[in-house]
């Protein structure tokens, strides 16, 4: 076997290397070692002839090479190497006296032997033997395994023993300092189909890394994010070039993806630089984003819905997180049996989201026992993430779910250091028909050190136990930021909380944040598929129907227009509600004017939204209940990017009322509904 030590001003340094090889168990005249002294001439090669004259029973040979790197080298080294086996050998590492021959005992033509691998910090009496790598070696010793079971192993540089004929036909590239072995060990792996045999631990076949301050695998640059998206190409192309290994290979590009993370955790400025970078190398459409944001991110949103699940509020959370354009971990619940689902609303967040938690079990929206329960997971997943990773910084949660707000305020309790955003979509004490909401909060630990957070902030303790009213409170108490949709909503919201003393608090640190509009490309991402008659004036409304809200009084100026009329008009309404939503129709005899649809997936709709002559958006008639109106419809923000005309269906006085709209009837005002679509239809050619 021969065995390859690249060093790059090694003098130094690689006596510890060489000493360990000189000393092995096995026979000097079954093994040579070639060391590779690469870049600058710094006496490397007269202190391995020094060692080569004290040692005259060992075949250690020295070769010269000016170009730098560790790749270069290692292929001076492979085309140099004289034996039917090759390993190789970092100039700071060691190996155990057992290393060569453990693998030499276990080699064969078709196999690639492992060692165990043991880490050692330089000046430290002590070895760890529990780092991941050698976790996952152990787990197999003694045994014969694919590639794809212990492919974090296989891609190592070093610990390994290959057939030369087999590690001659594949180069290590020049270009990388970084993401070098990955590279050249995934292809040696991929394209002659071996497998990886290791070594029992009777063996005693160890490989000491030594865990030095600047070497190439822990020096974080610009110029290393680049190596690694290399790295990533190689592995994009052999994933194409053998299927059998995609799973295999995606998961080492998603290893690579962590680095960069790792990189732009410390240089977020330039993420867009990054992003840049892998568009012009074609690895967009398959980067394993999620990777390297969970290593780039010190921000936590929770939402209790989220994508792929089609529900308002998570599609509103997941505009943000897109339009924000930061790395974000998400933790939600699943919506499963509640929710359709949008596999493609996930291209939202797809550059934005890194680690996503979810909590399984029953969605709850107001009762206690699910809320905590989704509390306390929740509380898990965070702990384990941050022990791995380091603390949240930040965390925002949104509420017309509940729980988002009650694990956000736990996480302020129980780290005050983070800082924490609670948006509210609409009011929670308050229904949309003026009612008090009302659920009780049970004997809790949770409870009690919400509680005892917001008693050291001066605020009153809860008496009603009213989870709503309660959940106001804690925000308003507790949260850094706390955001409302529109003014009327912050205005509303305050006046009726009974949490009084938290009222000057709130409005100190709240601020108005409407829903996001998205930017033009996202309206292009998917055709609907959907026909509107181009002989007709086409009509959308997009939303739920509930007793204070839906598009009554369309259906009613319909009534009154005149064959000809209707015959020139389209309304497409589209509902979670289709059925019901028909039996209105036909009650009102208007099925002729009038095509009722279930929900579109998301990007269908956006898109979809951009072929309409008018779009209808419609207040929610609540002044007799509210005195003021609270409510801003989030699909108003979806239709602003579509280019079509926007008719608002307005309560006087609400927010949509002062907006400035295409067209906007008074809600009631039936024939001032009419008369517009009169004025539309009329400008249709028969």
């Amino acid at each position: 076997m021969s065995v390859i030590v690249a060093t790059y001003l090694g003098a130094e340094r690689i006596a510890g290397a060489l000493r360990s090889l000189v000393n092995q168990s096995l026979d000097p005249g079954r093994f040579e070692v070639v060391v590779v002294s690469n870049g600058p001439e710094d006496g490397t090669p007269d202190v391995v002839r020094r060692f080569r004259a004290e040692h005259p029973e060992h075949d250690i040979r020295v070769v010269r090479t000016s170009r730098p790197g560790a790749s270069n080298a290692s292929n001076v080294g492979l085309a140099s190497a004289r034996h039917d086996y090759v390993t190789f050998v970092d100039d700071d590492d060691f190996v155990s006296r057992d290393f060569l021959a453990g693998l030499l005992a276990h080699a064969a033509p078709d196999v690639v032997v492992a060692a165990a691998f043991g880490d050692h910090v330089p000046g430290s009496r002590t070895v760890d033997f529990g780092g991941y790598l050698n976790r996952s070696v152990l787990r197999y010793a003694g045994s014969t395994v694919g590639f794809d079971e212990l492919h974090h192993a296989a891609s190592a540089h070093a610990g390994k023993l290959a057939p030369t004929r087999f590690a001659r036909q594949v180069r290590f590239n020049p270009e990388l300092a970084s993401g070098y072995d990955v590279a050249y060990w995934s292809e040696l792996f991929s394209r002659f189909g071996l497998d990886l045999r290791v070594v029992p631990l009777s063996a005693h076949a160890v490989y000491y890394r030594q865990l030095r301050e600047g070497s190439a695998s822990r020096t974080l640059s610009r110029r290393f994010v680049t190596e690694r998206l290399i790295a990533i190409g190689v592995l994009d192309r052999l994933r194409e070039e053998h299927p059998a290994y995609a799973r295999t290979l995606s998961a080492l590009a998603s290893g690579q993806a962590t680095h960069i993370g790792r990189y732009l955790r410390d240089h977020p400025d330039e993420r867009h630089e990054v992003f840049a970078e892998i568009a012009e190398r074609g690895l967009d459409e398959d980067f394993p984003y999620h990777s390297m944001n969970a290593h780039a991110t010190t921000e936590l949103v929770i939402s209790y819905g989220f994508p792929p699940y089609q529900d308002t509020s998570a599609m509103v959370v997941a505009r943000r997180i897109a339009l924000a354009d930061r790395p974000v971990d998400v933790l939600t619940h699943t919506m499963r049996g509640i929710r359709s689902v949008d596999e493609r609303s996930l291209a939202l967040v797809r550059r934005s989201v890194g680690r996503r938690m979810t909590v399984h079990g029953t969605p709850s929206f107001a009762g206690w026992a699910g809320i905590e329960r989704f509390a306390t997971e929740g509380m898990s997943r965070i702990a384990a993430r941050e022990a791995e990773l380091g603390a949240y910084e930040s965390v925002y949660s949104r509420a017309m779910w509940p729980a988002a707000h009650v694990l956000g305020a736990l996480c302020k309790a129980r780290n005050p250091e983070v800082s924490w955003t609670a948006e509210f979509s609409d009011p929670l004490l308050h229904d949309a028909e003026g009612r008090v909401r009302e659920s009780v909060v049970g004997p809790s630990e949770i409870f009690d050190e919400i509680e005892a957070a917001c008693a050291a902030r001066g605020v009153a303790p809860t008496t009603s136990r009213n989870l709503f009213e309660w959940l106001e409170k804690i925000a308003f108490a507790l949260a850094d930021r706390v955001v409302f949709t529109n003014v009327n909503q912050r205005a509303y919201m305050l006046e009726h909380t009974p949490a009084r003393d938290t009222v000057e608090r709130a409005l100190e640190v709240s601020e108005i944040s409407p829903h996001p509009t998205l930017p033009p490309e996202y309206y292009r991402l998917a055709p609907s598929g959907y026909r509107l008659d181009a002989r007709k004036v086409n009509i959308g409304y997009f939303g739920v129907f509930y007793s204070v809200r839906g598009v009554g009084d369309l259906l009613a100026a319909i009534q009154g227009l005149s064959p000809d009329e209707r015959r020139r008009v389209a309304l497409h309404v589209f509902t979670d509600k289709p059925d019901e939503t028909r039996a209105v129709v036909d009650a009102a005899r208007v099925g002729d004017v009038v095509v009722v649809q279930p929900y579109i997936p998301y990007f269908e709709f956006l898109e979809l939204s951009t072929h309409f002559d008018w779009l209808v958006v419609a207040d929610a008639r609540v002044a007799h209940t509210h005195g003021v109106n609270p409510y801003l419809p989030s699909k108003l923000s979806d239709y602003r990017g579509s280019g079509a005309r926007i008719w608002g269906l307005v309560e006087r006085g609400s927010v949509l009322d002062t907006l400035d709209l295409d067209a906007k009837t008074e809600l009631g005002d039936v024939d001032a509904a009419r008369e517009i679509l009169r004025n539309t239809s009329s400008r249709v050619t028969a």
